[in-house]
């Protein structure tokens, strides 16, 4: 499943009573037991992990014997998506009005690329694109403009425009 999470129908072949289990805390199943042959849905949540889950779902179905319980079960493995993300070691950083360079760390689970705003001529970013984790530099050049000023870095995934990261760079003048 991606991230979104969902629901699937199983269809339940049995000739007794069957129930369904899973360590994972956050499905539902209904039904969750029955018997004989039947239907559960099972519903998964949207992931709020930052990793792709293996959710491990059980049907267990029992019966007695000949006074022995007699069990079997059957498993159903479902791989829910990370939920999609991009995030920085930082939110802000200052440049030295002789202009240089800050260091952010860019954590991501998809590819993204960078877009400056507030017209600082001459604001580079390396690199401005990438897949999933990199050290991003974002440079200024020296402020002779007399005022101090300041730029947004927007990370943004690729696959994903909704998800984003700003970074805003500020430097006083010199």
């Amino acid at each position: 499943m991606d991230f979104n999470g969902g629901s699937l129908a199983v269809n339940i072949t049995a000739n007794c009573d069957w129930a369904v289990e899973s360590s994972y805390e956050f499905y539902t199943a209904t039904p969750s037991s029955g018997s004989m042959d039947g239907l559960s849905r099972i519903e998964i949540p949207a992931s709020k992990s930052h990793e792709t889950e293996a959710i491990v779902i059980n049907f267990k179905a029992s019966k007695t014997v000949r006074d022995t319980l007699k069990t079997k079960n059957a498993k159903l493995v479902i791989t829910l998506e990370a939920k999609p993300f991009v995030e920085l070691s930082a939110n802000e950083g200052y440049v030295s009005p002789d202009g240089g360079g800050v260091r952010v760390s860019l954590t991501a689970n998809h590819e993204w690329t960078a877009t400056a705003s507030g017209g600082i001529a001459g604001l580079t970013v390396k690199p401005a694109e990438g897949t999933f984790n990199s050290e991003v530099t974002i440079s200024l050049p020296e402020n002779t403009t007399g005022a101090a000023r300041s730029a947004e870095v927007t990370f943004t995934l690729k696959k994903y425009p909704d998800v984003k990261a700003v970074y805003t760079v500020r430097q006083n003048p010199k």
